[in-house]
């Protein structure tokens, strides 16, 4: 957490301001590297903090206060504990911290969270490797276990049973059988079988990172048409993660996007559906668009999804001061290797079953 406060406190003065109040969950959980959600589709955290150039204070409520503290790592030189349906004296703290000249709301800095969240450091490389194949190992597990009769919503289920017996939150689960992935990019599932070939998509949180991976499976030789669609999205990706290097402009790689859907024969592909972004404490704290001014920074992590109707290559990668990391990468899924201006990377292959 001191790490977080002293960066949090330098953006303050930077601002020329005296304090933030943080209600959100994904600042919540940056700051403290927690869980502060019951639900996990919820953007508003369990409490509120203010920090100040000093000082830190938290309004909590009193059925969450100790497990909080217990089990999230809450600390804070002041704690102001009110009873949960005690909603006057909960206004009156809030009213009194938004009306002090100088203080200033997250929801209204928005960008400057984006930023500190997105920013990470050496330190926290061994947890988001960990994490990452624990992710991208909860896909690969179900992938193996799968049979062309199981419903897509069987795959779900089977899915956040490995995520929670990993300690992830699935937040996103998206699962397309071969009529479904022709379809449509979003696929949450259905009850549909899923046929002779799927798309498993995954986000999972820990600690409030959040990361992204997808894998495809096929139970019989894959359609032309198929296996021309995912050499592209594989080469697409890799293009994607080697221009992903600390002091590229975000439009630069959106650039070399596009140019690669061009030159391997899907000039309008990149136009239905996001290719992905700056990751962090959202599944995208940005997204990949053409005007972004932002440059990639080191120690940023990225999950690119370039998707052609019927395929999609996602995998979460760190950005190292001299090379890049896949961190979704478990050694135990068949995959190619391909390499792009003299960088080497390994993108996972349609498991034949």
């Amino acid at each position: 957490m001191e790490r977080q406060l002293n960066s949090l406190r330098t953006s303050l003065r930077q601002a020329g301001l005296q304090g933030v109040i943080i209600t959100e969950q994904p600042n919540l959980s940056w700051l403290y590297g927690g869980r502060f959600h019951v639900n996990l589709a919820s953007t508003t955290g369990l409490l509120s903090v203010l920090v100040t150039h000093d000082t830190v204070e938290c309004l909590v409520p009193s059925n969450e206060f100790q497990r909080l503290q217990d089990e999230e790592g809450l600390v804070a030189d002041t704690f102001h504990v009110y009873d949960w349906y005690d909603t006057a004296t909960l206004n009156k703290r809030l009213n009194d911290w938004m009306s002090t000249e100088g203080f200033i709301l997250d929801s209204s800095w928005s960008k400057s969270f984006v930023r500190l969240r997105s920013q990470f450091d050496d330190s926290d490389l061994p947890f988001l490797k960990s994490m990452g194949r624990d992710v991208a190992r909860a896909a690969e597990q179900v992938c193996r276990e799968l049979s062309p009769n199981d419903t897509e919503c069987a795959v779900a289920a089977r899915l956040a049973a490995h995520c929670y017996n990993q300690g992830l939150d699935p937040i996103v689960v998206l699962v397309a059988g071969e009529l479904r992935g022709l379809l449509y990019k979003h696929p949450l599932p259905t009850s549909n079988p899923i046929g002779r070939i799927v798309i498993v998509s995954l986000c999972a949180r820990k600690r409030g990172v959040v990361m992204s991976v997808t894998r495809m499976v096929s139970f019989s030789a894959p359609s032309p048409a198929i296996t021309r669609a995912y050499d592209a999205v594989v080469e697409i990706d890799s293009r994607m993660m080697a221009s992903t290097r600390p002091g590229a402009p975000l439009r630069d790689i959106f650039e070399t996007t596009k140019q690669a859907y061009g030159e391997l024969g899907f000039p309008d592909e990149w136009k239905r559906h996001h290719q992905g972004g700056l990751a962090g404490y959202q599944s995208r704290e940005l997204r990949l668009v053409p005007d972004l001014a932002d440059e990639v920074q080191a120690s940023q992590i990225y999950a690119w999804n370039p998707t052609i109707p019927g395929v999609k290559s996602e995998d979460t990668i760190w950005v190292g001061q001299t090379e890049n990391e896949i961190l979704t990468y478990t050694g135990d899924f068949p995959v190619r290797q391909l390499v792009v201006n003299g960088r080497t990377c390994l993108k996972a292959e349609i498991l034949r079953r």
